[in-house]
């Protein structure tokens, strides 16, 4: 791995940052209680992956080809949960306008969201110390500002580029062309681009593939404690890759 690095670019979310608790079902749960309707979270988390993969294929990137707004993107999530989960729709076209609103908002905060146990470590070594340039290339909608400043990391990023506001997503190369433009980084050769890039994401096909498809370095994180991740990686598989990290303070083995 090169040690001239000068821009670091992170994913998001899965990356930095993840639920409290891992479990975006335990909020939806205890929001929908409030109306009187008790859910068993395990049906939640099933019917809400399964909503989101569908929504998600109808509306791509959060509906910005279809001019929905993220709050109305995830209310079209939030709806098809629930009904799938077996609400009545009649019934829950009630409160959907409040309980789409709360759950919208709660997800913008420290509230439902926590960092990793390394992050703040990290960023702030990177970023106050050693004078690397940070980014975010993230395949998420606008709240991560908000996201971010709630969580108290927002000061460490020269840029956050989201793929619901920039119209496209990763792997494509053209986000990762635009990160590099925006960290200043003004070569189109890949040795160059490999010296001096690094991305680190938890995704092999949108953080690692999208990365190396640019020319710049890339390591795949893969966090013991996220058992719930299809791809998760365990210490004895570490020793056959040597881009792949456990947690963020492993990128100091690789820029010296």
């Amino acid at each position: 791995m090169a040690s001239k690095i000068k821009l670091i670019t992170f994913d998001a979310f899965g990356t930095l940052f993840r639920p409290k608790n891992g479990k975006i079902e335990y909020f939806y749960s205890k929001e929908i209680a409030k109306f009187g309707i008790k859910l068993e979270e395990s049906l939640i988390d099933k019917k809400f992956r399964e909503s989101f993969r569908s929504i998600y294929k109808l509306y791509p990137n959060y509906g910005y080809d279809s001019k929905l707004s993220p709050k109305e993107w995830w209310t079209k999530v939030i709806e098809k949960t629930f009904i799938e989960a077996g609400v009545d729709k009649q019934n829950l076209s009630l409160i959907l306008p409040t309980l789409s609103t709360n759950l919208y908002n709660k997800f913008t905060t420290s509230e439902t969201y926590e960092l990793y146990d390394d992050t703040v470590h990290v960023l702030n070594e990177l970023h106050n110390n050693r004078k690397i340039k940070l980014g975010v290339i993230s395949n998420l909608d606008e709240r991560i500002e908000n996201i971010f400043s709630s969580l108290n990391i927002r000061q460490y990023f020269n840029f956050i580029l989201l793929s619901g506001k920039f119209g496209i997503e990763k792997p494509d190369a053209r986000i990762f062309e635009k990160a590099i433009e925006l960290g200043e980084i003004n070569t189109t050769n890949k040795e160059e681009r490999r010296k001096q890039i690094l991305h680190v994401g938890d995704d092999k096909v949108r953080d690692y593939q999208g990365a190396k498809n640019v020319g710049i370095s890339t390591l795949l994180i893969k966090r013991i404690e996220d058992t719930k991740s299809e791809n998760t990686i365990y210490n004895n598989e570490k020793n056959q890759r040597d881009d792949i990290i456990h947690s963020l303070s492993e990128i100091f083995n690789y820029i010296g």
